[in-house]
C-alpha cells in the first residue's frame, strides 16, 4: 500500500545539565530567561515550587506563535510546530531549528547552565483517512512482509536503533496515529473521558527520528560540554537522516545502513 506524502509536524530539542549541577530557580533566573525571549514569547510561571521539589519539575514556560520552551533545573526543552511551507520542506525546517536552539543555548548560558546532553526528536505524519487505507496494513506489507489480517491486527510498530559517528544514538520509529475530537456536553471532571468517546477525525502513519549524543558520553566515560557548533552539527545530521534514511524507510520499508553511515560522515 503506497504511503501518502509525509509532512513535518514538530521538532523537539532537549538540553540537559548533569543532575548534580542544577540551575537555580529564583525570581532572578526567571527574569533572565524571560528577557532573553521577550520579543516573541510570553512567559508563564508554573506554580511556586517547594524547596524539596525535584529538579526535573518545570518552573517556567515560554510560548510563542508556533513554539514553546520549558525550563527545569536540569533541562531546557524547545518544541516547534511546523506550518505552511515548513511542513513539506526540510531545507526550511533545518535552519529554523538551528536558530531557535542557538537562542535556547544562549539563554540558558545567562543562568550559568552548561549542558552536556543534547537531543532532537523530529516527527512527520502521513494521513490515511480513506476507507481502503490502513496504517497497520502499510506497516505489515511494507516493513514486516507478513500477511495482513484486518480483523485481528489492531496496531503495528517498527523501530530501529542505530549508533553513528561514535557519538550519536539514532532511533527511527514508524507507527500508526489517530486524532480524536471529543465534545463534552457540560462541565466534566478530569479523567472522565472514556476510551470510546469522541470521533476519529484523522489517522495515518507517524515517523519519528530521535537523535542524541549519549553514545559519545558512554564511550568516553565523561561529560562533554555542548557548544553551538556541536548542536548545529547534530541538527544537520538529523535532517539529512530524515531525508535520506527515515523517509525512504517509511515509504519503501528499505533501511539502507550504508546510506546512514555515508550521511553521518
Amino acid at each position: 500500500m503506497p504511503l501518502p506524502s509525509l509532512k513535518f509536524t514538530t521538532a523537539t530539542v532537549a538540553l540537559n545539565v548533569p543532575v548534580d549541577e542544577p540551575t537555580a530557580r529564583t525570581p532572578e533566573v526567571r527574569d533572565r530567561l524571560a528577557q532573553a525571549f521577550a520579543t516573541d514569547t510570553q512567559a508563564r510561571l508554573e506554580p511556586e515550587l517547594p524547596d524539596e521539589a525535584p529538579p526535573g519539575v518545570a518552573f517556567m514556560l515560554l510560548s510563542g506563535r508556533s513554539s514553546q520552551m520549558e525550563f527545569s533545573q536540569i533541562q531546557a526543552t524547545l518544541e516547534l510546530e511546523f506550518y505552511d511551507a515548513y511542513r513539506t520542506k526540510s531545507e526550511l525546517c533545518r535552519p529554523l531549528v538551528a536558530d531557535k536552539a542557538r537562542a535556547l543555548l544562549e539563554a540558558w548560558a545567562r543562568i550559568e547552565a552548561r549542558p552536556v546532553w543534547e537531543g532532537i526528536v523530529i516527527k512527520l505524519r502521513a494521513p490515511m483517512n480513506e476507507p481502503d487505507e490502513s496504517p497497520a496494513r502499510h506497516l505489515f506489507e511494507t516493513h514486516l512482509r507478513a500477511d495482513y489480517d484486518g480483523d485481528a491486527i489492531h496496531e503495528a510498530k517498527v523501530e530501529v536503533a542505530l549508533r553513528l559517528q561514535d557519538r550519536y544514538f539514532v532511533t527511527l520509529a514508524i507507527s500508526p496515529y489517530e486524532n480524536r475530537r471529543v465534545q463534552l456536553a457540560g462541565p466534566s471532571p478530569a479523567g472522565t473521558i472514556r476510551p470510546w468517546d469522541g470521533e476519529v477525525v484523522e489517522r495515518g502513519v507517524e515517523v519519528t527520528l530521535d537523535i542524541n549524543n549519549r553514545y559519545g558520553g558512554i564511550l568516553e566515560k565523561k561529560f562533554s560540554r555542548i557548544t553551538k557548533e556541536d548542536f548545529v552539527a547534530m541538527n544537520d545530521l538529523a535532517w539529512q537522516l530524515v531525508d535520506d534514511v527515515a523517509i525512504p524507510f517509511a515509504r519503501e520499508g528499505t533501511l539502507n545502513l550504508n546510506t546512514a553511515h555515508e550521511t553521518a560522515v
